[in-house]
């Protein structure tokens, strides 16, 4: 599947790649799988959930301790100051 935006068309190559990965290492896809009931999947995806926000909350850390952020953020207050 091919979308127009380059962004969406990343994620969606990454999703293929881990579907492929996922047959290869597994040799079914997820709806074939009896072993996770509803619960269970709910518990990994939530797990799944935590670890992006520590991911996240990693990512925002060292991107606004960096001195480049700092340096992009002084430059963007300029230009909000009001004009007389």
């Amino acid at each position: 599947m091919k979308v127009a935006c380059p962004t969406t068309q990343r994620v969606i190559d990454k999703m293929v790649d881990r579907a492929n990965k996922g047959m290869a290492k597994f040799g079914m896809t997820m709806s074939e799988r009896d072993d996770y009931t509803p619960l269970r999947l709910l518990r990994e995806a939530q797990e799944e959930a935590l670890d992006l926000a520590i991911y996240l909350e990693e990512a925002i850390d060292r991107l606004t301790l960096s001195g480049k952020y700092q340096e992009w953020r002084n430059r963007e207050k300029l230009h909000i100051l009001p004009t007389h």
